[in-house]
């Protein structure tokens, strides 16, 4: 009965690794077809349009992007300092 069991797992492994290497290598050589339909689409460039009654918000999203990467720069840096003084 063990023998069974044992022939039979072995059974199921030798398959998923086979199936497995064959969905990789079809993978990376690209010799299976496409069933999704999925195309590769060209990067459209987007341009937002603010209303001129809105002029002023340009100023303060600018002014948020600067604040969050200082912000993110100093916990960058405090976390390194934290896990080890690696600048001295």
């Amino acid at each position: 009965m063990a023998e069974k069991i044992i022939d039979a797992v072995e059974t199921v492994a030798s398959d998923i690794v086979s199936a497995t290497s064959d969905m990789i290598n079809e993978a990376l050589n690209g010799d299976g077809d496409d069933e999704g339909g999925e195309e590769e689409e060209e990067e459209v460039d987007e341009h937002i349009h603010v209303d001129e009654r809105f002029i002023y918000l340009e100023h303060i999203v600018r002014s948020f992007a600067v604040i969050h990467s200082l912000i993110s720069l100093a916990m960058l840096i405090a976390y390194y300092h934290l896990k080890g003084n690696i600048f001295h």
